[in-house]
């Protein structure tokens, strides 16, 4: 009591609440609704749904008819279930990822140990001939795209992790060929 209701709004819903109330002065009849928050007894911010009708032109009521409820609950569930479908969203896409990675991975093994292996025996055939050399860049080369469609199969599988002792030179090398192309583009 004795107290303006823009007492217990913060400043911003404050103003939106006059622009709306300013407008609906001069629409007699009229209606208007909005949402805003309102300072609780116990000091906690509520959500109110309001609905508010020109009665100006009333010739007893003369004024502004305010009706609300609190919405608090209900906004709280709402911004809930829309994290947790998001969440879901998310989870969906990574999983269709995943399919499409083991996917390519799978049709990549094949053509891959095709390649290694005669690499491999052009290799031994060779010995220490002037192309022997070009056939290792060959095998290296197939042998780093066998690597990275192993990561792509390890990423489309989900393994649970695990803790194990690892080659940190060995992790920092394959970091390292997964990111070459974007490094390379980059300058980097």
């Amino acid at each position: 009591q004795g107290r303006s209701v823009f007492d217990f709004t913060p400043e911003d819903d404050a103003a939106k609440t006059v622009s709306i109330l300013e407008d609906l002065a001069g629409r007699p009849g009229g209606t208007a609704s909005l949402e805003l928050r309102f300072r609780h007894k116990d000091g906690s911010w509520r959500i109110l749904e309001a609905i508010g009708r020109n009665m100006l032109d009333h010739p007893v009521l003369a004024g502004v008819l305010v009706n609300s409820r609190d919405v608090t609950e209900r906004r709280r569930i709402e911004e809930e279930l829309t994290r947790q479908r998001d969440a879901r969203i998310q989870s969906d896409k990574l999983a269709d990822m995943g399919t499409l990675l083991a996917g390519v991975a799978h049709e990549l093994n094949n053509p891959l140990t095709v390649v290694t292996g005669y690499s491999g025996i052009l290799r031994r055939a060779l010995g220490d001939g002037p192309l022997a050399e070009r056939v290792d860049k060959i095998g290296i080369a197939a042998h780093r795209c066998v690597r990275i469609v192993q990561n792509f199969l390890a990423l489309a599988r989900h393994y649970p992790p695990e803790r194990q002792q690892v080659r940190l030179n060995q992790i920092v090398r394959e970091a390292v060929e997964l990111l070459a192309y974007p490094l390379r583009v980059d300058n980097v």
